[in-house]
């Protein structure tokens, strides 16, 4: 048998070659591996983060609401509309026409709780029509701090992971 004196194993061209693809599907299916993980991980972790802002904004659509009553029941001496430095707020009737908006944000009725354009909404509905009001919707704007928390998480596992796999 013969020795070679290099270190290195002597492999034909060939074995050269589909060591180099099996190498590269591995770190291939490893990369899309951790990156499901990860898009699964920060997906949990935003729905955990609305839930914990929805008590906030149901605070505040209470205010809203209670704000909308007086109004509703003193209309004849004063309209102004009740305005938050928390919160933007629109209402919408049953027919889903705008009433009145502090915001200039599209928003949808069809999700009770969401994110969009880097606002959180909580659609509500009243018991009573306030003003003819069937929707009440309550933003705050998201300040990111879920993905300021998790990205740098992310990345750690996603490299830690990296080189453990690899």
């Amino acid at each position: 048998m013969l020795v070679s004196k290099s270190l290195d194993t002597d492999l034909h061209r060939s074995e050269k070659q589909t060591l180099f693809r099996f190498s590269a599907l591995y770190t291939l299916l490893a990369i899309v591996l951790i990156f499901v993980f990860s898009f699964i991980y920060y997906e949990l972790q935003k729905d955990l983060m609305l839930e914990q802002k929805k008590a906030m904004l149901q605070e505040y659509s209470k205010e809203l609401l209670e704000n909308l009553k007086q109004l509703h029941i003193n209309f004849d001496k004063t309209q102004i509309y009740p305005r938050s430095e928390h919160y933007n707020s629109v209402i919408y009737d049953n027919e889903e026409k705008l009433i009145f908006s502090t915001s200039t944000a599209k928003t949808r009725l069809n999700k009770i709780l969401y994110l969009n354009n880097g606002d959180i909404h909580l659609v509500s509905i009243p018991e009573s029509y306030y003003l003819g009001a069937k929707y009440v919707i309550v933003k705050v704007k998201d300040e990111k701090e879920l993905l300021r928390k998790l990205l740098p998480l992310i990345t750690f596992e996603f490299i830690s992971s990296y080189f453990t796999f690899n």
